[in-house]
């Protein structure tokens, strides 16, 4: 896979697009402190020289910032707006380790807590 700087991705007419993992879990807590209630999961893209994550908002059917799709079509939406507009659809919220470590945890019920879902030294290996 290739890897972009932060500031290269939607600069050739919507294209390279970023590339997403999806968290596994919700974040209503993310969601109200941001201010909005519709924000429900991380997003980290993992095409970039250095991660990050975006919060990614759940709206009825819809999803964004691609409807969980691994990338943003380059011909649509999201991949055509610019940088603000895309940041006020889906902020930026952490960089490198932290947006590594966020988009890796699981909520486990039994333990009423968020744990990792490998242990600390794959996840940085």
């Amino acid at each position: 896979m290739d890897k972009y700087e932060e500031d290269f991705f939607y600069s050739d007419d919507g294209w390279p697009p970023e590339e997403y993992f999806y968290c596994k879990y919700p974040l209503p807590v993310i969601g109200e402190e941001c201010g909005e209630s519709d924000y429900d999961q991380f997003a980290l893209v993992v095409n970039s020289v250095y991660p990050y994550l975006r919060l990614a908002k759940n709206r009825g059917r819809n999803r964004y910032p691609c409807g969980l799709s691994l990338s943003p079509s380059t011909d649509v939406f999201f991949a055509k707006k610019s940088d603000k507009e895309r940041n006020n659809l889906c902020p930026k919220i952490a960089w490198g380790v932290a947006a590594v470590f966020l988009a890796n945890l699981r909520y486990d019920s039994a333990q009423k807590d968020y744990v990792l879902q490998q242990p600390l030294k794959e996840l940085f290996e």
